[in-house]
């Protein structure tokens, strides 16, 4: 009873961010809600800030830095060595603990680095990880990000309005592994 109420808060938590963040219309007149600048700002806005001051290691930020309910998980994206946080994860019901956001920190001149943030738009689109890639996805869009130049950044993006991409680019994220994060109690 007691993880079917947590799950329950949870789940009402998300859908209240999510409320917020779909909420926005445009992030300028250039701008629509499918546009990599508004989407990468949600993410930004989603995940959480975590000053990583005196963190010499990944797991120094996890010690440390993380609080109660907050996530992680390890995946290699590209060829970099890069920790995820999300704010809070879900169980699917299956024992997992999958997340909708999550900050990218890789490792820069030795030591970690924020490289930017990944979102999906709902607990329908858990963050998938497939071939050092990693997919974020809504009702209306899917994702396909990497890092540049130290930088997460929208490798693909497709719109519902391209129906056959779409289709192509949500197959191929289904095809992934969805990153299971390990939970702070």
């Amino acid at each position: 009873m007691k993880k079917r109420l947590i799950t329950l808060i949870m789940t009402c938590m998300m859908s209240i961010m999510l409320t917020a963040c779909e909420g926005k219309q445009t992030i300028s007149d250039d701008n629509d809600e499918y546009s990599d600048e508004f989407i990468l700002e949600a993410a930004r806005d989603m995940s959480p800030g975590i000053d990583i001051s005196g963190c010499d290691t990944f797991t120094q930020i996890v010690d440390r830095k993380l609080t109660a309910g907050m996530g992680y998980a390890n995946a290699k994206i590209g060829s970099e060595d890069a920790l995820l946080v999300c704010s809070n994860a879900y169980d699917d019901m299956n024992g997992n603990m999958y997340a909708i956001d999550a900050t990218v920190f890789i490792y820069k001149d030795g030591v970690p680095y924020e490289a930017g943030s990944v979102c999906s738009a709902g607990t329908a689109y858990p963050l998938v990880e497939r071939d050092g890639t990693v997919y974020s996805g809504s009702n209306h869009w899917v994702c396909k990000y990497s890092i540049e130049d130290d930088r997460v950044v929208i490798d693909e993006k497709v719109v519902t309005s391209d129906d056959v991409s779409m289709q192509k680019l949500f197959d191929e994220m289904c095809s992934g592994e969805v990153i299971n994060f390990d939970v702070i109690r």
